[in-house]
């Protein structure tokens, strides 16, 4: 079984009526902070673009550069190593 796209999974969540996308945590590749990880929350997420994601403030984050999603307390997505 393979693993979904990190761009499906957040679509599915950005679109879906029943899914509310301040529950989302996105950890991510960010060069310069501890330990070279960043997370930031769903209410920070401007838009979903077709290869990368843009933050309030128009800082663009390319979907390969993130590490794991969360929904809530559930993990929805983790790059495998």
């Amino acid at each position: 079984m393979s693993t979904p796209l990190v761009s499906e999974v957040l679509k599915e969540i950005w679109w879906r009526d029943d899914r509310d996308f301040s529950l989302v945590k996105i950890e991510y590749i960010h060069r310069g902070a501890p330990g070279d990880v960043m997370e930031v929350p769903g209410t920070v997420v401007a838009t979903l673009e077709k290869s990368f994601f843009v933050l309030d403030g128009d800082t663009s984050i390319p979907y390969h550069r993130i590490i794991r999603v969360d929904y809530g307390e559930k993990t929805v997505f983790l790059r495998e190593k």
